[in-house]
């Protein structure tokens, strides 16, 4: 599990600015501000970086599950604050021995290996081709450019 937490540990710098935050998608690119992850974009990118097997993607991502239940990383991230979301991967972080976190509900490590089995298949992530607006940006919808993830 100290691979899982280095994961946890990188995820966490790529996401600890609120401009490299994102939600509803796992990573994109901004003109202003650069690339932007989710909190499981940026597991993902960590693991990816670290050149580590999709089962220890499967074990950084497993860590929160005792925290937040079944509903998952990516649902935590999307209907939670930037300060909330840091905050979750603080008391992961937190854990004096990170092997004493509490078993994950019975089913969950299978449904999470499906759930990341396709993560095995992405290759490193790229910058996009091209600079997509932030929400935030007045732009009419007709005019945006589709996100690349």
């Amino acid at each position: 599990m100290i691979i899982a937490r280095q994961i946890v540990e990188r995820a966490r710098t790529k996401i600890a600015d609120p401009q490299h935050w994102i939600q509803h998608m796992l990573r994109r690119e901004h003109p202003e501000f650069g690339t932007q992850f989710c909190a499981e974009g940026a597991l993902l990118a960590a693991s990816q970086e670290m050149h580590l097997s999709s089962a220890d993607l499967i074990d950084a991502v497993s860590l929160f599950q005792p925290l937040i239940g079944l509903r998952g990383l990516a649902g935590y991230n999307d209907s939670h604050s930037h300060a909330e979301v840091l905050a979750l991967f603080d008391r992961v972080l937190a854990q004096n021995d990170i092997r004493h976190f509490p078993p994950a509900p019975a089913g969950m490590e299978d449904a999470l290996r499906l759930l990341y089995a396709s993560y095995a298949q992405v290759p490193p992530m790229e910058p996009a081709p091209h600079a997509v607006p932030a929400p935030s940006e007045k732009a009419r919808s007709d005019e945006r450019e589709p996100v690349l993830v």
